[in-house]
Formats: structure tokens, C-alpha cells, sequence
């Protein structure tokens, strides 16, 4: 499928506007003691700006492999709602799940998200290969979790990989494309 005029602009913008922010990081990123002192913003904006260009390239990169599997159906408008409205929720349950989390960049954690409600609603309209996916990306959180738990690093170059994200993400992604479906399907007449 051949991306739209509409599509590129949106993605050279997304990609654009992530680079601009990364002047911002300091001001925009997941720090526990500075959203205790009010900062309440970085909870949702943690999530566009990265440690470093080679980590800000990886996730561009698979944000626009998640796009031309996932996304590229999703309206706009959707999505953009989407990406507002898993961010923030993803930021606070960082906060509040992970209180040994002190700081957190990084797109990952609202791709998994993404990922895993493009998968879960698939699923629920019919599309019974998605659920294939669907595991290997529980799989793959899970693994990481594991791993985690059992005291190995997950390093991206010298950077520590939240694996948290990745997980709360494909969680809440799955969980909000169930209750949306479940609504979709008590509001359907009988």
C-alpha cells in the first residue's frame, strides 16, 4: 500500500517535531523528583524526547515499521488521540506503579502501547492472525520482565533499557482496545 500525500506529511511532521523537542529534554523528561515538586507535564511528555540521537533514530525507525504494519489505517485524528491519550496514561502509571523509576525518555514504552491496541482490536474485529502477534508481543515484554526481574541489564549502548515501559505499555494498549471493543459491542442493537 502506497503511503498518501496526507500520510507522509504526518509522518515528516511526528518525525520532525520529535527532533525539535530533543533542545527540550531536560525540561520534557520523566523525573521522579521534579513531578513531585509539580512538574506533572513530564508524565505525559517523557515520551517524545530521547537520551541521545542514536536512541531517538531506533525508535523513529520503529515507530515507522509500527506504522506501515498497524497504523496506516487508523484515521489521523485517531490516532493522534491515541498517542495523547496513551502517553499520559502510560506516564502516570510509570509514576505510580514503578516507584523506584526515577527517570524515563523514550518512545518504546507508547509503541508497545500502540502495538498492542492495533493487535487487541484487530483481534476483536475478526482478525484471528493478529492474535499470533498479539503473543509474541506478550512474549517479548514478558521475556523482558523476566530478565529484569532476575538481575540482568538490558542495555542500549550505555543506556539502560525501562523494559517497565514496555510492559505498562502493551498492558494498558490491551486493555484499552478491549473495553473500547466491549462498549462498541453493548451499544450494537441485538
Amino acid at each position: 500500500m502506497k503511503p498518501s500525500a496526507r500520510q507522509v506529511l504526518v509522518i515528516t511532521a511526528i518525525t520532525c517535531g520529535l527532533g525539535f523537542l530533543q533542545s527540550y529534554l531536560s525540561l520534557l523528561e520523566f523525573e521522579r523528583e521534579k513531578i513531585l515538586t509539580g512538574e506533572f507535564w513530564r508524565l505525559w511528555t517523557a515520551h517524545w524526547v530521547h537520551s541521545d540521537r542514536r536512541h531517538w533514530m531506533l525508535n523513529v525507525m520503529a515507530g515507522l515499521v509500527l506504522y506501515a504494519l498497524l497504523l496506516a489505517n487508523i484515521r489521523t485524528a485517531k490516532l493522534v488521540v491515541l498517542c495523547i491519550l496513551l502517553s499520559g496514561l502510560l506516564g502516570v502509571a510509570l509514576f505510580v506503579f514503578h516507584p523506584n523509576l526515577n527517570w524515563y525518555n523514550g518512545l518504546s514504552g507508547l509503541l508497545h502501547a500502540l502495538a498492542a491496541y492495533c493487535l487487541v482490536w484487530q483481534i476483536g474485529r475478526g482478525g484471528h492472525f493478529y492474535g499470533w502477534a498479539l503473543l509474541l508481543l506478550w512474549l517479548k515484554v514478558s521475556g523482558e520482565s523476566i530478565q529484569v526481574y532476575l538481575g540482568h541489564t538490558v542495555m542500549m549502548g550505555e543506556l539502560r533499557v525501562i523494559t517497565e515501559a514496555h510492559l505498562m505499555g502493551a498492558l494498558l494498549g490491551s486493555c484499552l482496545a478491549a473495553i473500547e471493543l466491549f462498549t462498541l459491542k453493548t451499544k450494537r442493537p441485538a
